[in-house]
């Protein structure tokens, strides 16, 4: 019985290594930020991205909006992902104000890791009530 027991364990954690992700990213509007208005007319909102790497590799992370006119400003030069290791940094996203419609905005976010596409993750981009 123990066998069986003991087998059906190693099927287990074989099944869940397996099918686990290999990135894990949660992009967040910062806690207490309300949108701007650029001198350019656009709103812009402050986001978190947090990424966590569990592969062996490092990554170069790229952020790419779909499908939309938003554009997307990085808080530091460079966004490097290490391997088996965790990103914690801010951006700043950009809108054209004619393209908020109800005070809110549901945006793609596409995230590059050394030029292929790790995860998309859909953010809400938040302006004024037109």
């Amino acid at each position: 019985s123990y066998t069986v027991l003991l087998t059906g364990m190693i099927a287990l954690l074989t099944f869940l290594l397996l099918t686990r992700n290999d990135f894990e990213t949660t992009i967040m509007r910062q806690r207490g930020s309300t949108y701007q208005t650029t001198s350019h007319g656009e709103i812009s909102n402050i986001f978190e991205i947090n990424l966590t790497n569990k592969t062996q590799n490092d990554y170069k992370i790229k952020l790419k909006v779909e499908n939309s006119n938003a554009t997307i400003d990085l808080a530091v030069k460079e966004l490097v992902l290490p391997k088996e290791g965790r990103l914690k940094e801010r951006f700043v996203m950009k809108l054209p104000m004619n393209e908020i419609h109800n005070g809110k905005e549901v945006i793609t976010v596409i995230v590059l890791g050394n030029g292929e596409e790790i995860q998309r993750v859909k953010v809400k981009f938040i302006g004024p009530l037109l």
